[in-house]
């Protein structure tokens, strides 16, 4: 199909996608449509009659009903309109990001996003720390560190349902070293955490928070002195993108942090 064609599908489902929408399995009358939309007579015949040039709809028995090409790109137009709704509401956020980091749109589709407002200055940083303590399985990796995350780290630790593995860069290893090491060792001494080093990772933090039940990413945008703002997502896409986003850093990852926890 041609670049020219998919644009004018587009504008045809723009258009259309309320006339599209009406028309079910069961078919509807043009007076149906008429009643329920409360457009013009003339309105409801250029949409069907360009709906059905297209493939999205079909005439039969005095009816319209949804073709299974109208099923699909009907399903394809919602899920392309809720992620840039998604990206259309996360403007500041997304200015904390690099526009190589790669970021998949199924992140954004139905996302929630807090960020720092001077009315709520910690609200990121609260939905962060309530992504960990609701998981008994975080697995990521992180290119910095703040108080509060450690401390919800502990605390899950401690509770003995957190099983974490991480990686991180060399400079957040040492700030854990130097400003956390009796939580790092305490942790370690679990068994149930396990953290990596990688010279290079992205510049956010991005995990995936796991139950028995569901599954949630957490990305965090970070600015020079603190988090900018945390997404938060559980569509199935947008965990699957995480998890091998953050596998390929897990492969990668060699030495261990701190440097001494391997040399048992």
């Amino acid at each position: 199909m041609r670049s020219e064609d998919i644009s004018e599908t587009l504008r045809l489902l723009c258009r259309r996608e309320n006339v599209l929408r009406h028309l079910d399995s069961n078919g509807s009358r043009k007076q149906d449509l008429l009643s329920d939309l409360a457009v013009s007579r003339s309105t409801i015949d250029r949409s069907l009659r360009e709906l059905t040039d297209a493939g999205f709809a079909v005439r039969s028995d005095g009816v319209y009903r949804r073709t299974l090409a109208g099923e699909l790109a009907l399903e394809e137009y919602d899920r392309v309109s809720r992620r840039l709704d998604g990206l259309l509401r996360s403007p500041s956020f997304l200015d904390g990001l690099p526009a190589e980091s790669d970021a998949d749109p199924a992140l954004f589709d139905g996302a929630t996003v807090s960020e720092a407002e001077r009315q709520s200055p910690y609200a990121p940083i609260l939905a962060f720390t309530d992504l960990l303590e609701k998981s008994s399985y975080v697995v990521g990796f992180a290119s910095a560190v703040f108080p509060a995350e450690v401390e919800a780290y502990r605390d899950q630790l401690r509770s003995g349902e957190l099983v974490s593995r991480m990686v991180v860069t060399d400079s957040v290893c040492e700030r854990l070293v130097s400003q956390y090491g009796e939580v790092v060792r305490e942790g370690l001494a679990t068994g149930r955490i396990d953290i990596r080093r990688a010279p290079d990772l992205p510049s956010y933090t991005l995990v995936v928070g796991s139950t028995a039940d569901c599954a949630e990413v957490g990305l965090v945008s970070h600015t020079s002195n603190g988090v900018r703002g945390v997404l938060r997502n559980d569509d199935p896409e947008a965990v699957e993108w995480a998890r091998r986003r953050i596998a390929t850093y897990w492969r990668t990852a060699e030495a261990v942090c701190p440097p001494d926890s391997g040399d048992d």
